[in-house]
Order: C-alpha cells, then sequence, then structure tokens
C-alpha cells in the first residue's frame, strides 16, 4: 500500500518532490470525503416513501420488494408498511406473496408511534368496523385519537384471535379479510371514504352469499286490481243493489289504483340468503336497494323499506279518491263528482253498524304486490305472504288503517331474529376447519 511513512519512500524521493506529492495525497484525500460520504442506512421512512413511488408508477412487485428490504434491515418497525404491503399484494392477487404479507403484518405492529400512521390506522379500523363490536370499535378509536400506541397490541390480538392455524406464521383469516375488502371495491365501488356501498361491508364480514337475486321490483296491475277488487265495496254494504255502488266502486277502484302506480318507484333491489350461517334451518336473508333514483345501494331492513312514505297516508282513501276519475264526469247520465261525493256521504252514513269501515292505504297493497313477487324465492317471503293474504281476504274482519304496520312489525322482527343467530363474522377457513374429523388431529 502506498504511504509516505515507509521510510523506503523518503530515501528515494528527493524533498521536493516529497513534500509536492504529500499535499497531493492530503488534497485528494479531502475532496474524496467530500464527494463520497459514508452512506447512512435509509430509515424505515425512506422505504416506505420509496415503496409508494414505486406503486404511483405501477410496479407493484418493485414496492413489495422494497418493503421487504425494510423488514430484514435495522430499520425500526413501520406499520404503514406492513399495512400497505398487505392491501398491495391481496387487492393485485399476488397469492405469490401472501405469506410475506403476513409476516410483514405483524413486523409492522411492532411499530411504537402513532402519529406517522394515523391514516392508516383508520383505514385498517374502517374496514374492521362490520366485523367487530361497537364498543371494541370505539375503543380502538379512542386509542387513535390519544396516539396510544398500545394499539398494535389490540391489533394483534384481535388477529390472533382470527388466526385459524395460530401455530405457524401465516394468518389465514388476515388476508382472507383483505381479499375481501378488495373483492367489495371491485363489486360495489363507490367514490366514498371506504370503497364501496353497504353491500361491501357484507361482503367483508361474511363473504359471497350462498344464493342472491337482483333486478327491479316491478308494477303488477293484475295482482293490484286483484285485490282491491276483493275489497272495495265490503266497508259499505248498503251500497250493494243501489244504482249508483257501480259508479262509485269504479271511483274508488280507478283512482286506487292511479295513486298506487304513482307511488310505486320501480326500485332496485338486491337479496342476498345465506344458508349456513347459523345452525338453524331458516335461511339469514339481507336486502340492499336504492332511493328515490339513486344508483347508490343501501341496506334494507325489509321489503316494506321499499315503500314510499306516502303511501301511509290517509289523504289517498274514502271520497277523496272519488272527484276527478273517469266515472264522476257529469255527462250521459253519469254523476258528476259532487253528485258522486254527496252519494258516497249518504251510504256512508246509512252502513250497517255491525260491518266496521276498512281502511285500505296504497302502503298495504304495494307491501303485498311486493311479497307476492318474492314468494318464491324463499320461505320467510312465502309464508309472510300467504299470512298477509288470508288476514287481507278475511272479509268478516275489518281492515284497520294501521294492518301495514302491523304486518311489517311482523316480517321485519322475523327478519331481524334470524340475523341476530349469525356470528360478527366468518371464515371459510373456519368452515373447512369445523368439518374435518377431530380424530384427523390425533
Amino acid at each position: 500500500m502506498l504511504s509516505l511513512d515507509n521510510p523506503l519512500m523518503r530515501r528515494y524521493i528527493p524533498g521536493g518532490i516529497y513534500l509536492f506529492v504529500s499535499m497531493l495525497l492530503v488534497l485528494f484525500t479531502t475532496v474524496s470525503a467530500e464527494a463520497w460520504p459514508q452512506q447512512i442506512s435509509p430509515s424505515a421512512d425512506d422505504y416506505y416513501q420509496r415503496g409508494m413511488q414505486q406503486v404511483d408508477a405501477g410496479n407493484i412487485e418493485r414496492a413489495l420488494q422494497i418493503w421487504e428490504q425494510a423488514k430484514e434491515s435495522d430499520s425500526e418497525a413501520d406499520y404503514r408498511i406492513g399495512l400497505t404491503y398487505l392491501e398491495q399484494a391481496t387487492g393485485n392477487s399476488l397469492r405469490g406473496y401472501y405469506r410475506k404479507a403476513s409476516e410483514i403484518y405483524l413486523w409492522g405492529l411492532r411499530d411504537d408511534r402513532v402519529e406517522h400512521a394515523e391514516k392508516a390506522l383508520e383505514k385498517e379500523l374502517d374496514y374492521m368496523g362490520s366485523m367487530v363490536p361497537y364498543p371494541e370499535y370505539k375503543r380502538i378509536k379512542d386509542k387513535i385519537k390519544d396516539k396510544d400506541s398500545s394499539i398494535y397490541d389490540d391489533l394483534l390480538a384481535f388477529w390472533n384471535r382470527k388466526d385459524p392455524t395460530p401455530l405457524t406464521d401465516y394468518n389465514e383469516r388476515l388476508i382472507e379479510h383483505w381479499e375481501r375488502v378488495a373483492k367489495a371495491k371491485k363489486l360495489y365501488g363507490l367514490k366514498n371514504k371506504r370503497g364501496f356501498d353497504h353491500r361491501g361491508d357484507l361482503y367483508i364480514r361474511y363473504g359471497p352469499p350462498d344464493y342472491k337475486r337482483e333486478g327491479m321490483i316491478v308494477y303488477n296491475s293484475g295482482t293490484v286490481h286483484a285485490l282491491l277488487q276483493e275489497r272495495i265495496g265490503v266497508d259499505f254494504p248498503n251500497l250493494r243493489g243501489n244504482p249508483q255502488s257501480n259508479s262509485i266502486k269504479s271511483a274508488r277502484m280507478f283512482n286506487m289504483e292511479t295513486v298506487i302506480r304513482s307511488l310505486h318507484s320501480n326500485p332496485r333491489y338486491e337479496v342476498w340468503i345465506y344458508e349456513t350461517l347459523t345452525n338453524s334451518p331458516e335461511h339469514t336473508i339481507f336486502m340492499f336497494g336504492t332511493d328515490d333514483g339513486s344508483p347508490t345501494f343501501r341496506r334494507k331492513k325489509s321489503l316494506e323499506d321499499f315503500i314510499p312514505n306516502a303511501a301511509y297516508s290517509r289523504r289517498y282513501r274514502d271520497k277523496n279518491l272519488i272527484t276527478n276519475s273517469p266515472s264522476s264526469v257529469g255527462s250521459s247520465g253519469q254523476q258528476s263528482g259532487t253528485e258522486a261525493t254527496a252519494a258516497f256521504d249518504q251510504f256512508s252514513q246509512n252502513a250497517s253498524q255491525s260491518v266496521p269501515r276498512t281502511d285500505i292505504t296504497p302502503a298495504l297493497i304495494l307491501q303485498m304486490m311486493y311479497y307476492e313477487q318474492f314468494s318464491a324465492l324463499d320461505h320467510y317471503f312465502g309464508d309472510a305472504y300467504g299470512r298477509m293474504l288470508s288476514r287481507y281476504l278475511d272479509l268478516n274482519s275489518r281492515i284497520p288503517f294501521s294492518l301495514t304496520r302491523e304486518f311489517e312489525q311482523v316480517n321485519e322482527n322475523d327478519l331481524i331474529q334470524r340475523r341476530s343467530k349469525a356470528p360478527e363474522e366468518i371464515s371459510v377457513y373456519q368452515r373447512n376447519i369445523s368439518e374435518i374429523p377431530m380424530h384427523t388431529y390425533t
């Protein structure tokens, strides 16, 4: 190695040259130190930012490789890297990276800082929200707000509880969850914070339904006419045999059908049926639909949620329905609206006291029309329709104004009881493991 301290160098190099060479070496060393400083190890944030640049450029696998280097380096754990690695691997169906995704996510939970990862934590909590009871959700959310680093311990404990194979480093339920998140965004995408509508929430909890039907609830004029035909005029038995009875009955039929048709909005719907969420023979049913022409699907408690509030109004019944109908025009011997109304009032007052009047609202007819359309889909709908139709066709009992709400309460409570038996969430891995005979493990 060249060194001016070597005695031989001092002996054979003249003094002037020796001094010049010494100065050159000192200058070269100084310039080199400034031009090529000692390499500084990148921080976890450096790795995260470099990986995100690759994601933005569409180089997903290169981003994953950079984040793997972060785990293998001496840098501190970074929750953002663990979560984003997991999200990108599952979101792009890079199955060869799934095992590593599980490992790097768990490594990220060793993070002891919250400030830099608040957005990432809020994202994960949003996607977990439908899987955890509200008290637990609220507790985790408060820890994010308070920047409490023990939140990472809570997340680790949560996913450890869900892990179907806890003796391995690979958490299948964690991967399945993020696969469902990606699928929910793709199938039920919405430009909101979460990226999907209410159907996505259910998909994350339970996966795809065993059976699904979607379409539009259509107006069935035949059903409406037949239902009205059975009851119109029954509430005023003294009208029977009177020359004016047919005119009044036609007026009521025409106006009621016109109102019902105007209130029906042809809503779009989806019905999801899960056959194995519980041990009960009754299926678990969920409904989604659109409102007021909006393309966004929202969760529905029951079919009654598709009925507009205006359909429950009393103003659509009795003598207000007689005016402006074709049979109310005073020509060719037909009654005028005033005459028809007067006749209606007269016969109402003289009606038999033993037969109470009937309150048929548009909501009641729409309710029965809707259930009739779904009656073959599942026993729940068929049984509800049969129960309502039997009550409606009982001409010896009155139809109170509140009957629609009574039907709604019974139908909705049935669905609530079915759903209450279902778990908060379920994994296909848990189902498969539970189907393996216990002696297999011995």
